[in-house]
């Protein structure tokens, strides 16, 4: 269940990056077959998108990153921290790529800051989300 809980805090966080920098989007879409939501902008194909990409996300973060964490902490440790920001890119890119080469879901980065600024506001919302609600616990 905090998995669960995980994926989709980590998808809502996503949907508001995606919402707030404009160097970043959602490509593809996760075909519904007979069902037609839409209200404005938001469809159930995006929305089922943007899970996919949360659920792939978590993954990610849960499988690569304490490996990334231990293999660069002389980096981290001589950047005082802020290697930590480099990963965190690096996991957006990999979960991307991956959700992309695999079900044809994923975020189109325009730049290397556009990607800074999504890890930065993903990994906020992301805590305040869990704080929330209780998701860390």
């Amino acid at each position: 269940m905090k998995f669960l809980t995980r994926c989709i805090v980590t998808a809502l966080a996503t949907a508001f990056a995606i919402w707030l920098i404009p160097g970043i989007d959602l490509v593809g879409s996760v075909p519904v077959e007979g069902v037609s939501l839409s209200v404005g902008m938001v469809s159930l194909e995006r929305i089922l998108a943007l899970l996919l990409f949360g659920f792939v996300l978590s993954l990610v973060n849960i499988l690569v990153k304490p490996i990334l964490k231990v293999l660069s902490l002389p980096i981290t440790v001589l950047t005082l921290g802020l290697f930590y920001l480099v990963i965190n890119i690096a996991m957006i890119y990999l979960a991307s790529s991956v959700c992309m080469g695999v079900f044809g879901v994923g975020l189109a980065i325009s730049n290397w800051l556009a990607a800074l600024v999504a890890s930065l506001v993903i990994s906020i919302v992301s805590a305040i989300l869990n704080g929330v609600i209780g998701a860390e616990k």
